[in-house]
């Protein structure tokens, strides 16, 4: 094994700790400060900046992982919440894929100035994948090389990743679908409760499926006909709502509160109150499975192909 110690200059008196590690799993020394590299920046972080631009990229990417959580974030489960206040579980994952996958395989070894554009630009154009895959690989480098930039591992400057570019992302290629009032009350009323109430809500709000999930009673306030807006459930964990701005209160049309008024009548009980909660798990549902068996479907039967929660949003 290898151990590695130093002292702890957090802690007053400066103990010595120590990290030990298998050589199954780093049989070299040089392996073994590739992976200490993050750590050893962080305990010299007063070492001047020709010190700590010798930095590999594959130490950037640890710094960044352990600054914005992404592994705790990602490990969260259906059921936690996170409270970690930064980034959307989805948002996390992906973040660790494209890090891991992609960027870390190919980047890791090379030290942060020795990343040039001109050899991003080719590695990207070489790469098997679509465009926009493509295009979040390169947004991900750009967001390492801000952190870099922040934490004084390289200069300020224009951010690299600016100069690269990837062609052939498409924006929507076509019109999205949006409803006619009649095809609105048909797709809604030919589905079974609770999702007819969920999708009423979707049409006259305009919330995302994964914030319409994540409602409880006492986010409506009936007397005052109001809707709080204030987290969102993706992948069953409950999160924060996407941006600021999509949390706020919403007024409700005195007919649309006497919808929820009666579903709330027929509502199964739940230990967090929620408005839509599973009789299986007692937690929200699952949209993919409502969407693709139930709105879809429904869809499919007037003739419109593809509806789903975002086709509501969009109308």
């Amino acid at each position: 094994m290898w151990e590695y110690r130093y002292r702890d200059n957090s802690e007053q008196g400066r103990p010595q700790r120590q990290i030990t590690l298998s050589t199954v799993d780093f049989p070299t020394e040089a392996a073994v400060w590739r992976h200490l590299e993050a750590l050893v920046w962080k305990l010299n972080t007063s070492a001047p900046l020709s010190v700590t631009k010798q930095l590999t990229f594959g130490a950037l990417c640890d710094l960044f992982i352990a600054d914005e959580q992404l592994e705790e974030i990602a490990k969260l489960k259906s059921g936690e919440r996170n409270n970690y206040g930064g980034l959307r579980v989805s948002t996390a994952r992906g973040y660790l894929q494209i890090i891991n996958n992609r960027i870390r395989p190919q980047w890791g070894e090379t030290k942060l100035n020795d990343v040039k554009p001109a050899e991003v630009a080719g590695w990207l154009k070489r790469m098997d994948c679509s465009a926009l895959t493509k295009a979040h690989i390169k947004a991900v480098l750009s967001r390492l090389l801000k952190k870099a930039m922040l934490w004084g591992l390289i200069d300020v400057q224009i951010n690299p990743m600016s100069l690269v570019e990837v062609r052939g992302v498409s924006r929507r290629r076509k019109k999205p679908l949006v409803l006619t009032v009649d095809q609105c009350v048909s797709v809604r009323e030919s589905l079974p409760e609770p999702y007819r109430t969920m999708v009423l809500i979707a049409q006259c709000t305009g919330l995302r499926v994964s914030e319409i999930l994540a409602l409880k009673w006492n986010d409506v306030d009936f007397g005052r006909l109001s809707m709080r807006v204030s987290r969102a459930v993706v992948r069953g964990v409950v999160d924060e709502v996407k941006t600021e701005y999509s949390e706020d209160d919403l007024p409700l049309d005195p007919e649309f509160a006497t919808e929820l008024l009666n579903w709330k009548r027929r509502c199964p009980p739940s230990k967090d109150g929620w408005m839509f909660p599973s009789p299986v798990t007692g937690r929200p549902f699952e949209p993919g499975t409502i969407q693709h068996s139930y709105i879809r479907e429904e869809g499919r039967k007037l003739g419109l192909a593809n509806v789903g929660w975002h086709t509501f949003r969009h109308t």
